[in-house]
């Protein structure tokens, strides 16, 4: 932020200088206003960016003329100006503008026409018109293939946003396949383990709306920026993608391969203490539990903890959720004191930011009340599933399954503490509720008969010795 302010203060210096010097109308002024215009554009001004990039434009529509390549690289700019405004209808309006000087200026096959084409992915993305994104991102990946060749950074970007769509659209094996692309690509550039020794080449102009990455009125074709990282941002969307798709695909093997490379990179470019290091943390936690080993999900959600008490707070919700993950992991240990410990903390921040009626609430609630049973603490397991039990009340009403659940859980703690009357009770609620939703061959209906009927036993031998005569 200091460098954006920097940056302001001296272009505002070399502006008012301009225009003692040259006047307002000059196209030295001109570069000040636009330059102006996209570091407001960076700040979020997004008003003030489009006054001044306007001022650029209106002084070279006088001097240059409308099919001039700056004049159509400030209808560019006052594109991607609204794009940040989520005005993607007037960004429609000047990227057309755009495209039709830029056609009628060079010849379709064009490294601007990729820009254009791209920008449109932006618009119909975000507006959530997929396939409409997906035929631009088509024939700007085309282009950048004939123009540039496979083995270039900016194809890599482009198979990464197509997997993108194909995820919105449901295609995961397409989404796949586009982040294999990538990966295959960056991996013949630079090598897996010598990243730092490849160069990476730009095509111009590239529209990153999201990130502000804006280029100025120069665009310099294939000129080689910067040197790949193993921290590069490519590796890291092709890891996390691939290593989601695995997840969802129920590979979780390979997600817990694709996420640990995604977390060296996380590690080496942003440090332990970062919220996208928590994130994989949090990621690889979910898989090793998927996988059965506790231990490593334990000591991954540990992990994820630590970051989150520094770079959140106590009371946020990513460290409220750490604690009841940890809670989980210790209950499917059989390590139910310290399971209820780390559920009273997660409780106790979730009461404070989202309110008691929360599903999130409920679910922790029912943890403790289980884990208190597991201790055979009945009375306070009783008393955690009597406030589940309002809840569920209030929320789905009497004739719900999750209704009867706890129906079913209060039936089996009044069994246990010999109140037979109401475990009676709750148990005839539960198996209405189950047999009206659910039919009379459910498990669960099966289930709520059969406690029923261990209930029934009890209070007929506990009649039957109440009133046997004692010779």
């Amino acid at each position: 932020m200091n460098d954006i302010k920097t940056a302001f203060d001296y272009c505002n210096k070399a502006l008012n200088i301009k225009l003692r010097l040259y006047g307002e109308q000059d196209l030295v002024t001109a570069v000040s206003f636009s330059l102006l215009g996209l570091i407001y554009c960076k700040k979020g001004d997004y008003e003030n960016a489009k006054v001044y990039v306007k001022k650029a434009l209106n002084i070279l529509l006088h001097k240059l003329g409308i099919k001039h390549t700056y004049t159509i690289e400030l209808y560019m700019c006052l594109a991607i100006i609204h794009i940040r405004m989520s005005d993607y209808k007037t960004a429609k309006l000047y990227i057309n503008k755009a495209f039709d000087l830029n056609y009628n200026k060079y010849e379709k096959q064009h490294p601007n026409t990729i820009r254009f084409y791209i920008a449109l992915v932006y618009i119909y993305y975000e507006v959530g018109k997929y396939e409409e994104a997906k035929n631009y991102l088509d024939e700007a990946l085309r282009m950048q293939i004939e123009i540039f060749g496979r083995m270039n950074s900016k194809v890599v970007e482009l198979y990464i946003m197509l997997g993108s769509i194909y995820r919105n659209l449901k295609e995961y094996n397409e989404e796949k396949n586009s982040y294999n692309k990538a990966l295959n690509i960056l991996l013949k550039i630079c090598g897996e383990q010598n990243i730092n020794t490849a160069e990476r080449y730009n095509s111009p102009g590239v529209i990153h709306p999201k990130e502000g990455n804006y280029n100025q009125l120069e665009y310099y074709f294939n000129k080689p920026s910067s040197f790949y990282s193993e921290a590069d941002e490519h590796f890291l969307s092709i890891y996390m993608g691939l290593g989601r798709i695995y997840n969802m695909s129920g590979d979780y093997i390979n997600a817990k391969s694709y996420y640990n490379k995604a977390l060296n990179v996380q590690l080496k470019k942003y440090g332990e203490m970062h919220s996208d290091t928590y994130c994989s943390y949090y990621d690889l936690g979910n898989i090793s539990k998927k996988l059965g080993d506790y231990n490593e999900a334990k000591n991954n959600y540990n992990k994820a903890l630590n970051i989150a008490l520094k770079i959140y707070e106590d009371q946020h919700l990513n460290t409220a959720i750490c604690y009841a993950l940890i809670g989980l992991i210790n209950y499917e240990m059989n390590l139910y004191k310290e399971a209820k410990n780390h559920f009273n903390k997660a409780l106790s921040i979730l009461l404070k930011t989202i309110g008691e009626s929360d599903p999130i609430i409920v679910t922790l609630c029912c943890c403790l009340g289980i884990s208190n049973y597991k201790m055979e603490e009945y009375e306070e397991a009783k008393n955690w599933f009597n406030k589940v039990l309002n809840v569920c009340l209030q929320t789905y009403g009497e004739r719900h399954t999750e209704t009867a659940r706890i129906y079913i859980n209060l039936a089996k703690i009044c069994y246990l503490l010999d109140n037979l009357e109401n475990a009676e009770n709750y148990c005839n609620k539960a198996q209405q509720v189950y047999e009206e939703l659910n039919g009379k061959d459910h498990p669960d209906t099966i289930e709520a008969i059969e406690l029923l009927n261990d209930i029934c036993v009890m209070i007929r031998l506990n009649e039957i010795t109440s009133s046997s005569v004692v010779l």
